[in-house]
């Protein structure tokens, strides 16, 4: 067999190893999370997570350092698309919050604010008796999500009366948008690193987070990413202010979209050459998507109240999150109102400075998808809140620079989210309590993989750090560091 029948082979292989994996992975979540308490289900679930990700690692190694024609290029690129088609057909397992989307959608029909009235309140209806039946919890308050992400909500809901049908179509919407994010990388990259448009995409693509949480679970995450996206590539083909539209429209389906905002604007304004057309697009761009976002809004506007779920969502508590953490603990020996201002005061800035110097960085293209990458990272990182499913905009924005280092964070955030998934099921099933689990989550989901990619710098990095802090404490510069070598390798 030639060597290149050999790699189309392997592609064939991988991928038809990764399709059994995932729908057993959805099976195995399914036992978990309905099933009686038993750890053998677990062991199985980390056990092929791990190698779903191997999987993982060997396709964008052979996507790396092979030439691949066309077709095989098809192959790899297939693949996600048929395990994407097969998970949409099977029921949510780790999440309630399609349930939840659903649940807005009914609140409207039967003329209830979902802005202003909990849709857990619709529990003791027959829509509502109906979800928990598929395992709804109505634990959700009023909608933290923005009127376009409503406006679909309420459309799924009219079409069809169907709950499996309409669960089904709301999964078929966030994987609709999770493939057109994997196009957009390859656009985006056709055009400003074509050696790595085939790599780059198929970090996206073949991700278990992305196949797993938008066809899986039907997350609306998937929405954002795909406008940070669009805006990202609307900003290479030198449209600022229909990118910076894109990214406004994108936040009227949930405000966290707005991270890549700083670092666009900022990137805009240095490459323009008519800074005053500029702040003018802007600035109708800006009203334009203010003006939609308003008559999307007007149905259910009842003054600054309508916004209690979206602040509510941003404030610290007993959430899994590096802050929710830190909140239980402050509330301990202060109080909770002195506990959740001081930590989004800390919170804030330390955003701040990430995001002056994050901005900093975008001169160019490339500084400016660095940008976009730490800033998610930062944010993931300092939300007050983490579910798996957050891990997928920083995949996104790191997909565009696949370097070492940036696999190194994907792989590092992505096998810990999925890990993390089934974690509040085992909670559901009486196995802990809730501030137990956030504490878990957040171990699993954010602590860990900081750690190991910690570790991994210094590594990397260790001797030239220790280098710097020896020659710093002496009050001299070694002669590598004048020459500014050392500064390019710890960078």
């Amino acid at each position: 067999m030639s060597a290149r029948s050999l790699t189309a082979f392997r592609i064939l292989l991988l991928g038809g190893a990764s399709v059994a994996l995932h729908l057993g992975i959805s099976v195995l979540q399914q036992r978990i999370a309905f099933g009686p308490l038993s750890l053998w289900p677990v062991l199985l679930f980390v056990v092929a997570t791990l190698a779903v990700f191997a999987l993982y690692a060997k396709v964008l190694g052979l996507a790396a350092h092979r030439l691949l024609t066309r077709a095989e290029k098809r192959q790899a690129l297939v693949f996600p698309v048929i395990i994407g088609a097969a998970l949409i057909l099977r029921p949510v397992a780790t999440s309630i919050d399609l349930y939840s989307y659903l649940g807005h959608g009914y609140q409207a029909l039967a003329g209830m604010n979902p802005y202003t009235q909990p849709v857990k309140e619709i529990a003791d209806s027959d829509i509502g008796r109906a979800l928990m039946n598929r395992g709804w919890l109505p634990v959700h308050g009023v909608s933290p999500y923005g009127p376009l992400w409503t406006a679909i909500e309420v459309g799924i809901v009219k079409t069809t009366d169907n709950l499996r049908l309409q669960a089904t179509a709301v999964k078929t919407i966030a994987f609709a948008f999770s493939l057109l994010s994997a196009w957009l990388i390859w656009m985006i990259l056709g055009l400003v690193a074509p050696r790595s448009q085939l790599t780059g995409t198929l970090v996206y693509l073949w991700n278990p987070v992305i196949v797993m949480e938008f066809a899986g679970e039907g997350h609306n995450e998937s929405l954002i990413v795909a406008a940070g996206l669009a805006a990202l590539w609307l900003t290479v083909r030198a449209k600022p202010a229909a990118s910076a539209f894109t990214l406004l429209a994108g936040a009227l389906t949930k405000i966290t979209g707005l991270v890549a905002l700083p670092p666009l604007l900022v990137y805009a304004w240095r490459t323009a050459t008519d800074r005053p057309r500029l702040v003018v697009r802007l600035t109708v761009a800006g009203a334009c998507a203010g003006a939609i976002g308003a008559l999307l809004f007007a149905p259910w506007w009842v003054g600054p109240a309508t916004l209690d779920g979206l602040l509510e969502h941003g404030r610290p508590n007993i959430l899994p999150s590096t802050l929710g953490v830190l909140f239980l603990y402050l509330i301990q020996s202060h109080s909770p109102e002195a506990s959740a201002k001081l930590l989004s005061l800390v919170a804030g800035a330390a955003m701040t400075a990430v995001t002056i110097v994050a901005s900093m960085r975008a001169t160019d293209i490339k500084g400016l998808f660095r940008a976009c990458a730490i800033m998610s990272v930062a944010y993931l990182l300092l939300a007050p809140v983490y579910w798996p499913w957050y891990v997928a905009l920083p995949t996104a924005m790191l997909a565009l620079t696949p370097s070492n280092t940036s696999m190194t964070i994907v792989f590092a955030f992505s096998v810990a989210s999925r890990l993390a998934s089934p974690l509040d099921r085992l909670r559901l099933n009486g196995l802990t309590g809730w501030p137990e689990i956030v504490v878990a989550i957040t171990i699993v989901g954010l602590w860990l993989p900081a750690v190991v990619l910690l570790a991994v710098a210094f590594t990397r990095h260790g001797s030239a750090w220790m280098t710097v802090l020896r020659n710093t404490s002496r009050g001299r510069a070694t002669p590598t560091l004048e020459r500014g070598s050392l500064w390019r390798r710890v960078r």
